[in-house]
């Protein structure tokens, strides 16, 4: 019975670790959308780049009913991908995809009436562009 419980435990766990591991990695970074949620409440003139804690170099910005071609981008995650094919047909997201020399970083899912009030709109941005006078 022991060997049994060991055997069956083993794989178990791993899968387990592994499904944490897989679906951990590409969760919409929760952070990015909190702090321009603040942004837009504040009225603070603020970096895209001082509200993230990763490196990038470049955010797509996806709006709503957006086609997104991500052939360029390197190392997308399947579920990633399969959010920006979704996003053709929401209208309450937008997408920010954050990249680094053309390899996915971070993604971030934001509400519509936050990125209104702010008036970002679809487009490429740098660290460097400044919010709300985007």
């Amino acid at each position: 019975m022991s060997r049994l419980v060991t055997f069956l435990i083993s794989p178990l766990t791993i899968f387990l670790i592994l499904i944490t591991f897989l679906t951990g990695c590409c969760k919409s970074d929760e952070h990015v959308a909190d702090a321009l949620a603040e942004v837009a409440n504040s009225k603070d003139e603020v970096s895209l780049g001082d509200i993230t804690s990763y490196k990038w170099d470049t955010v797509y910005v996806i709006g709503p009913y957006q086609p997104f071609d991500h052939s360029e981008i390197n190392g997308i995650p399947p579920k990633v991908k399969k959010r920006l094919k979704s996003q053709e047909l929401c209208d309450t997201w937008f997408i920010l995809l954050f990249t680094s020399n053309q390899d996915f970083v971070s993604y971030s899912d934001v509400r519509r009436g936050i990125m209104d009030g702010l008036g970002l709109k679809e487009g490429i941005y740098s660290p460097e562009s400044i919010i709300p006078s985007i």
